[in-house]
């Protein structure tokens, strides 16, 4: 008999045994395991041992946990850091997984997993410094995408997907995003029941209404509405949205069409029903112009501060060469500018090359080179090599 067959034999006997013993206890299996871990570590061992030690799932541990002490067998305490839950939904919710704690523990935790992966993963001892706090820990998302759907009464509701499925829990106060936008997701559901417009069925792929997209300038206070519509628009379209514009103070409304059967949440043609189609910012003091498809922090706030840090690391000088690679609406690099003496960004989404170039273009001292593919390939090891006298003869 091989080495592998006798561990396997021993293996089933000794799980054999735990099994028997449960049985005789009235527990699970799950139950038993749990217990075991439990009396090895002593009072005070936390949920996070057991998901290791153990090798059960979390919704295994969890549940048996509950019902362990429903049954008076343990007695469960809040651990360090450990706060009273704030949404009603933020278990079911796939938004949030950190609710039950608080922030000062979220990011003592962040930390910890960069330090594990550094040690764990990559086998380095590095020194990796606290987490960088973000100013505002709640309501400071400036985008949302909500899926639309129907729940268990037939009526229009918004939310989230719960964990790994596309099952929309309502959600009608998220904490992270501004007020208006949650206030803003109910008006527009009643609106459309009330024009008798559907909410789209990823399964029959029927139904008119996917998701409401809503974006704000976090400095400027403008604000963006989206209808992501399973078709060509809306019915009354022109009065719903002159209604929403009205009581939101909308800077502009538009209607995405995506009628393909896809996760994706934007199709590829965007109108305009009502003002200039983008709202404008600043970050960094970067004056920036978008509309739905451009990237765009989410956490402006926490955004600024992480771009003054990688500013300081960068330790830029008056004659170096800043290469800001798939630079986006090129933030990252606008901020350092005034430290540099040249600039290059290198990115291919088309609507966030038309974003950068309306940014250079507000930014007098840019100036923004469109090359094809063939052009940048050239181009590539000049800027390795930061020939800038080269690359100009290119233009």
């Amino acid at each position: 008999m091989s080495y592998s067959h006798e561990y396997s034999a021993i293996e089933s006997l000794i799980g054999c045994a735990y099994h028997e013993a449960a049985l005789k206890m009235h527990l699970a299996d799950s139950e038993l395991c749990i217990l075991y871990t439990l009396h090895t570590h002593g009072p005070g061992c936390l949920q996070s041992t057991l998901y290791k030690e153990t090798g059960l799932t979390k919704t295994t541990v969890n549940s048996a946990l509950k019902k362990l002490e429903k049954g008076g067998t343990l007695y469960l305490t809040p651990g360090p850091g450990r706060v009273k839950q704030d949404c009603p939904v933020a278990g079911p919710c796939g938004g949030c997984g950190l609710r039950h704690i608080s922030y000062e523990a979220e990011c003592a935790a962040k930390t910890q997993f960069v330090r594990d992966a550094f040690a764990r993963l990559g086998k380095l001892d590095v020194s990796v410094p606290d987490v960088l706090g973000a100013p505002d820990t709640d309501r400071y998302r400036n985008k949302v995408q909500l899926p639309v759907g129907t729940d268990e009464n037939g009526h229009i509701v918004t939310g989230f997907f719960a964990g790994r499925s596309h099952r929309i829990v309502a959600c009608t106060d998220c904490k992270l995003q501004p007020a208006w936008m949650n206030e803003l997701a109910a008006r527009a559901c009643a609106l459309l029941e009330e024009n008798g417009i559907t909410a789209y069925n990823e399964e029959t792929h029927t139904g008119r209404v996917r998701h409401l997209y809503m974006r704000q300038g976090w400095h400027s206070g403008q604000r963006l509405l989206c209808f992501v519509v399973n078709g060509n628009g809306l019915p009354n379209e022109a009065e719903i949205c002159a209604t929403l514009q009205k009581e939101f103070a909308l800077t502009t409304i538009l209607v995405n069409r995506n009628s393909e059967r896809t996760n994706v949440i934007l199709g590829r043609r965007t109108r305009t029903v009502l003002g200039p189609g983008v709202i404008e910012d600043t970050l960094a003091g970067v004056p920036l112009r978008m509309g739905v498809h451009e990237f765009y922090q989410v956490n402006p706030p926490a955004a600024e501060v992480l771009y003054a840090k990688a500013r300081e690391y960068a330790g830029l000088k008056p004659d170096d060469f800043l290469l800001d690679l798939y630079c986006g609406m090129g933030t990252i690099g606008l901020s350092m500018l005034a430290d540099c003496k040249r600039l290059v960004g290198v990115e291919v989404v088309p609507q966030a090359v038309e974003g950068a170039k309306e940014t250079a273009a507000r930014l007098e001292k840019l100036r923004w080179w469109d090359w094809p593919e063939a052009q940048v390939r050239r181009a590539i090891p000049l800027l390795q090599a930061g020939d800038l006298d080269a690359l100009e003869k290119l233009v």
